[in-house]
């Protein structure tokens, strides 16, 4: 991953950790004074000026002018997009590069080094990879206005982890927490596929296949069968097997080794859309979304930060 791509992910996630809480102060009291953000736009601090440290802040707005998109910048660059002048840009590049955080390619020309990475792994450290990547999930969901999940295997069934529902298309209430089968599921399927032999003839062992609607697979070949055909498309679907109407899509999450660790689906009704018209439409959306993931999974690693509970 890209340091500006990562920075820009640090930033939003530390960002989603505060609460923009500004009471009223009471009648007499000293009021907080507007100061100035990025392009110079009032930010109301909740805080008195003599207290707002000004040099921090345009230190993180000149941070945060790098990002996936623009890797590098010049001086006057990165002063227009924090909305401070030059000078005060070229003295905070300067310090920045002192501290290790910047690096002068050329001459006035800037890029971040893999130091800004530090400032955002005290973040990933204190919190579980389920809260850390919920926005992805929540962004994915409203994107599409479908009902989104993660889940794990535990046992022979899938145990939610997020759930975002948009819209609530199944008829039994599923949240964080709850199970269901894993081979009536997407999700499931996914899981289940990745699964060393060993652990899936075990798997097969424990499990039993009640149908829960006419299209529900039964039986141990149909479901192996069903699972090669995963492994082979690297997404597995799920058409009315859970619920007659509900149909789903889902891919893998990673961790840097390969290992699947979660997997994540999208899920739609068929008086909406067929199983066809979901996987060509919502397949390459949900396919970035677990990209961006992946990478999300792969610098928790990197922090030591990885918790999956």
């Amino acid at each position: 991953m890209r340091y500006s791509h990562a920075w820009s992910f640090i930033a939003r996630n530390l960002a989603h950790g505060a609460q923009d809480v500004n009471p009223i102060p009471p009648i007499g009291a000293a009021r907080p004074v507007p100061l100035r953000g990025r392009h110079g736009a009032a930010v109301n601090t909740g805080i008195q000026k003599r207290d707002f440290a000004q040099t921090l802040a345009r230190g993180l707005e000149v941070l945060q002018a790098f990002n996936v998109e623009r890797p590098h910048a010049t001086t006057t660059q990165i002063a227009e997009i924090a909305g401070i002048s030059r000078a005060a840009a070229r003295r905070i590049l300067l310090t920045l590069r002192e501290l290790g955080y910047v690096e002068e390619v050329t001459t006035h020309y800037w890029r971040l080094t893999p130091k800004v990475l530090r400032l955002g792994f005290a973040f990933f450290s204190s919190q579980s990879i389920w809260s850390v990547i919920a926005d992805d999930v929540r962004a994915l969901a409203q994107e599409v206005n479908e009902p989104c999940a993660v889940a794990v295997l535990d046992g022979t069934d899938i145990l939610y982890v997020i759930r975002d529902s948009t819209r609530r298309i199944i008829s039994t209430h599923v949240s964080p927490g709850e199970r269901l089968p894993a081979y009536a599921a997407s999700l499931g399927k996914v899981l289940l596929a990745a699964l060393p032999e060993p652990e899936l003839e075990r798997y097969f062992e424990l499990s039993t296949f009640p149908r829960r609607t006419k299209k529900t697979i039964t039986s141990k070949q149909a479901l192996r069968r069903a699972l090669t055909r995963v492994r082979s498309k690297d997404y597995a679907i799920a058409d009315e097997e859970m619920e007659d109407g509900l149909i789903s899509v889902a891919v893998p999450i990673h961790v840097s080794s390969g290992e699947v660790i979660a997997a994540i689906n999208l899920s739609s009704h068929t008086s909406r859309m067929s199983l066809e018209e979901l996987v060509s439409g919502m397949l390459p959306k949900l396919r970035r979304a677990a990209g961006q993931i992946d990478e999300t999974v792969s610098m928790l690693e990197s922090s030591g930060g990885l918790r999956r509970r």
